[in-house]
């Protein structure tokens, strides 16, 4: 027999998930509990019951609820019969609604606040900040201040920087955005950001022109670098660092007349937020140049040029050099490191003054230098063995060796700085100018110069004519012709002939043998050119007769 329905002992509960958050616009889970659901009977569907917007729908007892509405929420399930026509709360084919026997409340979302205070502040400067709700207080709000916030939806982030209605946020260090929110309960608006720009008063740049030190009762003009300055900041100047004793206001200042050094400080003023930035001290020293160290001399040598080179004091420092006029500088003859002299007149001396002169203008004493150029070392002599000819050894030798003294030779494919030297069979190559240069212990130099004259020599010749002959002939030889040449002749027991490039003479049987020529042009000789001589004797003619004989015989 099936058991009668009770609908009061299967009336839903609604419940949620202790962890949601029963505020406006929350997720929040809901769960519909089914108690005690008799047997052949089953759940229909599932709905979500709210008085200000129509049911929600769901096939199971779990489901979501992504933006909660603020207000009351119930549930109801229907059930019906599993077909087995045994569910006690159901006649026919409609199903049963079973309403819940609890609600659940959505605490309604408060509105978020509007926050008043700077915009801007000055790095350093502590912010106030006020976060107020509606015309209407309400006594149960809360304020909170947070440094974060994310987006979609919007809430808070990160932790509580304060709770209250007026936050005194920390000294600024970099522009801030804070995110004030009002809570009731549990339930807090969306967070509405308030941003204050940092105004940062960075320390002042000396201009990079600005002078270290001056002249002795001169004016400095010291100056910021403007260009880097931020909107409404002004250089203020003062005489101490305490920043007590104010001098100027602008950019640039010019001090009064310094006859001592002197440290000033300037610091940056954003005359709009009236924020100070750090200060930076500027020293001017006075100038006071020493005289140039006395010059290095080099090349002081009689009839030549010396150079004379020195070094400023300080970094930027001219050098401005004079002649001399009866102790006194006279003419400016020069500006830089050195100076060449006009040549020495001989031996006579000469007096030079230099000055350093500083970037702003103050000038050191003088100091003075008397030049004596040294004397020449002897003029060398060149013991050269010119001229010579092609293949013969070039001998080269100094005349007159002076002790402390260096030499140098140079030439056309040589140099050299030996007393004595020698060039192996010389060529055309070897021929030219060469200069010896003869160097003391001062550095004073003299020199003597040689033109080399290397002589080609002359071709070797070629003989011609009869070489054959009998005793008494004549001996007719001719030598290849070489414009300007002088021939050496010799063949046996004749002796050495120096003649033209024809050989003439009478031959003897003791003559047989080789004869030789050499060609000689300006001394010159070429190579031994030969033909071999045959002398050949006369012959013997033998005579008879049958004498006496008859008259008229044979």
């Amino acid at each position: 027999k099936a058991q009668p329905c009770n609908l009061s002992t299967i009336t839903p509960g609604l419940q949620y998930n202790s962890a949601n958050t029963l505020c406006e616009d929350s997720p929040i889970n809901f769960t519909i509990v089914v108690p005690n659901l008799p047997a052949g009977c089953i759940v229909d569907e599932y709905r979500l019951l709210h008085s200000n917007s129509a049911p929600v729908v769901f096939q199971s007892q779990s489901f979501t609820i992504s933006n909660a509405l603020a207000g009351n929420y119930s549930a109801t399930f229907t059930i019906r019969d599993d077909n087995s026509g045994t569910c006690p709360c159901v006649t026919g084919p409609n199903p049963v609604a079973v309403q819940s026997s609890n609600i659940v409340t959505i605490t309604p979302t408060p509105a978020a606040p509007t926050v008043t205070g700077p915009n801007t502040a000055c790095i350093g400067e502590q912010p106030t900040l006020m976060a107020q709700t509606g015309a209407i207080a309400n006594p149960n709000y809360q304020f909170y201040w947070y440094g974060n916030a994310v987006p979609s939806p919007s809430r808070p982030s990160g932790p509580v920087l304060f709770q209250g209605q007026t936050y005194n946020a920390p000294a600024l260090t970099t522009t801030t955005t804070y995110y004030a929110t009002v809570k009731v309960g549990q339930c807090e608006s969306t967070p509405v950001p308030h941003t204050v720009t940092a105004v940062p008063v960075n320390a002042p740049v000396p201009a990079t022109n600005n002078p270290t030190t001056v002249c002795r009762g001169s004016r400095a003009v010291l100056g910021i670098n403007s260009s880097i300055l931020q909107p409404d900041e002004v250089a203020y100047w003062y005489a101490d660092p305490a920043s007590t004793n104010l001098l100027h206001i602008g950019n640039l200042y010019q001090t009064p007349a310094l006859q001592a050094a002197t440290t000033y400080y300037v610091k940056l003023v954003n005359q709009r937020h009236q924020c100070e930035g750090p200060t930076v001290s500027i020293a001017v020293g006075l100038q006071v140049l020493a005289a140039p160290a006395v010059p290095t001399v080099v090349g002081a040598c009689e009839g030549g040029s010396a150079t004379l080179r020195t070094t400023p004091n300080q970094f930027g420092g001219a050098l401005y050099w004079y002649s001399d006029n009866n102790g006194q500088p006279n003419q400016q003859i020069g500006v830089g490191l050195s100076i060449s002299t006009p040549p020495f007149q001989g031996a006579q001396p000469q007096t030079y003054h230099v000055q350093e002169v500083a970037p702003d203008g103050c000038r050191s004493d003088f100091t003075v230098i008397t030049v004596v150029p040294a004397p020449l070392p002897s003029r060398p002599q060149m013991v050269v063995n010119s001229p010579l000819c092609m293949g013969e050894d070039l001998t080269f030798g100094i005349g007159n060796v002076a002790l402390g003294t260096t030499y140098q030779w140079q030439g056309p494919n040589y140099g050299s700085n030996a007393q004595q030297d020698t060039i192996p069979t010389a060529g055309g190559q070897h021929q030219g100018l060469y200069t010896l240069v003869a160097t003391d212990a001062t550095g004073c130099s003299n020199a003597d110069t040689l033109y080399v004259v290397v002589r080609p020599v002359p071709q070797t010749p070629t003989i011609t004519g009869d070489v054959q002959l009998c005793v008494g002939d004549s001996l007719r030889l001719s030598a290849t012709a070489i414009a300007g040449a002088v021939y050496r002749w010799r063949y046996p027991n004749s002796g050495v002939l120096d003649s033209t490039a024809q050989l003439r003479a009478v031959v003897t049987a003791a003559q047989q043998g080789l004869v030789q020529v050499r060609a000689s042009v300006n001394g010159c000789i070429s190579a031994l050119a030969t033909a071999p001589l045959t002398v050949r004797a006369l012959p013997v003619v033998g005579g008879g007769s049958n004498a006496p004989i008859c008259a008229a015989s044979a």
